[in-house]
């Protein structure tokens, strides 16, 4: 009988003593995190995660050129209007990161969050509360010459050959990025191109939504699908007109972040007879009270 209570205290010391328990998993098993190489003036970036409960890769999560915005709203689980923070936060020259984490086995959707967010409160001394607040909406409406939107044609074939692999995005003739077969949005610099097809007006408010970092309701009364493509400049005052030589075909303008051209309201009147509308709305706000922009050494 010795040797199979041998056997039996054999197997109790083989256990890993470092596993976390169901209700213990509040961290991740490792974590990197690193500052993203600085972007290259006129090519695009290439920015995402992957991984993670309910992915392919359930043990891991990966994520290149993200900012504190990107992982706060994950983290939380949040809408990017459903938070406030520091004006930095949402600028262009926000710090960007890449991230690697050793998820432990079998951790849920919810106990990768609490990991996000414990990450976050120790590595870049985050700190925040909720409060209500009122915040700004949009609706979205038809301009007053009509729409100008083109109708998908009926059950559009879908391709599942993976896209072609292709250098770095560039501006186009127009001064704007090009897509590439399969691409739905290019960003260079502040220039921005969107093309979207089989979409319904829901489907526009919430990528909508998305770029204007608020709520936008369609209030449009359209039914159809639509094929979509839009370009404008993200910044605050880009009513100057484009420079002559963009205007008459010529050159490329050298500056990615040069000020010109339609912002997105007047991009959605112009390009699909749309017209945006700023208006007031209440939320339930995660509030950023600190934040670090360099986190803790790894």
């Amino acid at each position: 009988m010795p040797a199979p209570r041998a056997r039996l205290i054999l197997s109790v010391f083989c256990l890993p003593l470092h596993a976390q328990t169901a209700t213990e998993m509040t961290s991740f098993d490792v974590v990197s995190i690193r500052a993203s190489a600085p972007a290259v003036q006129g090519r695009g970036m290439r920015s995402g995660s992957r991984g993670g409960p309910g992915s392919k890769d359930p043990t891991r999560f990966t994520a290149e050129n993200v900012t504190l915005t990107f992982l706060i709203t994950l983290a939380y689980n949040l809408k990017f209007w459903e938070f406030s923070g520091p004006a930095w936060l949402r600028t262009f020259q926000a710090p960007r990161f890449d991230i690697s984490a050793n998820i432990p086995e079998g951790a849920t959707q919810d106990q990768f969050r609490l990991m996000l967010q414990n990450m976050l409160i120790e590595r870049f001394k985050l700190t925040v509360h909720r409060e209500a607040r009122e915040i700004q909406i949009y609706e979205l409406s038809i301009a007053k010459n009509g729409p100008k939107l083109k109708e998908s044609a009926a059950d559009p074939p879908r391709s599942t050959a993976p896209s072609p692999r292709r250098g770095p995005a560039k501006l186009g003739p127009d001064g704007f990025p090009e897509l590439g077969p399969g691409e739905t949005m290019a960003l260079i610099g502040n220039r921005a191109r969107r093309r979207e097809s089989n979409q319904s007006m829901a489907d526009l408010v919430t990528i909508l939504s998305l770029d204007m970092d608020s709520p936008v309701h369609d209030a449009t009364g359209l039914t159809g699908k639509y094929d979509i493509e839009l370009h404008w400049v993200h910044q605050d005052d880009m009513r100057a007109p484009p420079p002559p030589q963009l205007q008459h075909g010529g050159t490329i303008h050298s500056d990615p972040d040069a000020p010109f051209g339609p912002n997105v309201f007047e991009a959605l009147k112009t390009q699909l007879g749309l017209k945006l509308e700023q208006k007031k709305g209440k939320a339930d706000v995660l509030v950023v009270d600190s934040l670090s922009k360099i986190p803790t050494e790894n």
